[in-house]
């Protein structure tokens, strides 16, 4: 499958870790000073031999990333960048692990010691050095960006004008004093992630704070439509998925819509943008929180409290698997003996339908 990712394209995880881009599923790279260096490096080189080959590699089977790349031509040059800085966030997500929060650090130590598969790791920073002169497009996720400074003072050193810049947070912080930089992009997309509203939302991203959230999303509704514009990621999984439709309905009534893009309709002569206000991805890791490895009773409950298709789609795919349904049950026995909160309603509704099918 050609894709033009290796001659246009590069991404740096939290440990440094450098891929042709999120999905590539082979660690191909030397070790390299800079992403340049790995760019121009014999790996990448080979790389685009062989997809003009035709050959089969083994990193792409599976790819669902293709298309993010088709607007660049075979022309090397490095025009899109995927970075993590560091592992630093405010958040103790339950999908989430030390690798992109090192508040989690402790938990990973302990789940691990119970059987999980957890790889503590305690404090990443990231130094990104490489050139970025035909830089187009920006991705950085986290730990939590606007928790960084060095990001912003790394984003003043790029031509903003030029650069369309997709930054993932938790939205716990409203960035002010980023603002007049921001506000220089030629597009700014903040990808929030939210993994459900109110005391679901709070027990599954550990430290969110309901009103937080509305209070930041309100100023971000003041900006949007002026080269800003909104977007949700919603990770669906064992502990949330009766309140996906919820989650659906308040980021609607907050008033995100497809209007926040009109202006890049009429910049750009009616060019078409594929843009969902709300993503979903169904969790596939960790096992123990994937809807798709529940008993068949409990996904026959799922299916009729929740309409969202991406889901409904999922839940079937998969055969159960009793040992992933145990370590659920432990999983979220752990949750209630280390933090200040009882399972919501909605997941103790999933909870005890695992405990009576297993």
């Amino acid at each position: 499958m050609l894709c033009n990712a290796p001659w246009s394209h590069l991404w740096q995880e939290t440990t440094g870790k450098i891929k042709p881009c999120c999905v590539f599923g082979e660690d191909i790279y030397s070790d390299y000073n800079t992403l340049q260096e790995a760019f121009d490096g014999k790996e990448t080189l080979s790389l685009r031999k062989r997809m003009l080959n035709d050959e089969d590699i083994v990193g792409c089977r599976g790819c669902t990333m293709k298309q993010d790349f088709d607007e660049y031509n075979r022309t090397p040059k490095l025009r899109y960048v995927e970075l993590s800085f560091d592992n630093n966030c405010n958040f103790k997500c339950v999908t989430c692990e030390s690798k992109f929060s090192r508040l989690l650090y402790e938990d990973d130590l302990k789940l691990k010691s119970m059987g999980f598969d957890r790889t503590p790791i305690k404090i990443v920073n990231n130094s990104v050095k490489g050139d970025f002169s035909e830089l187009e497009k920006l991705r950085i996720a986290g730990g939590e960006p606007f928790l960084n400074k060095s990001i912003l003072h790394f984003l003043e050193t790029l031509n903003l004008p030029r650069l369309a810049l997709y930054i993932n947070t938790n939205n716990s912080i409203f960035p002010r004093k980023w603002l007049p930089v921001l506000q220089k992009l030629k597009r700014l997309r903040v990808i929030v992630s939210l993994d459900g509203i109110d005391e679901v939302g709070e027990f599954s991203r550990y430290h969110m704070k309901m009103n937080v959230m509305t209070r930041n999303l309100k100023k971000w509704k003041k900006l949007s439509g002026q080269r800003i514009i909104l977007s949700f990621n919603f990770v669906s999984h064992s502990l949330n998925v009766l309140n996906i439709d919820k989650t659906e309905k308040y980021i609607s009534n907050l008033g995100f819509d497809s209007s926040q893009y009109d202006w890049y309709i009429k910049e750009y002569n009616g060019t078409p943008w594929n843009f969902q206000i709300m993503t979903v991805d169904n969790c596939k890791y960790p096992r123990h929180l994937d809807v798709g490895l529940l008993p068949k009773e409990t996904k026959k409950l799922i299916e009729k409290k929740i309409k969202n298709e991406k889901v409904l789609n999922y839940l079937w795919t998969k055969e159960t698997d009793k040992n992933e349904c145990v370590n659920f049950l432990k999983y979220c026995n752990y949750l209630e003996t280390t933090r200040p909160m009882n399972l919501p309603e909605e997941t103790e509704i999933i909870y005890n339908s695992v405990v009576k099918n297993l």
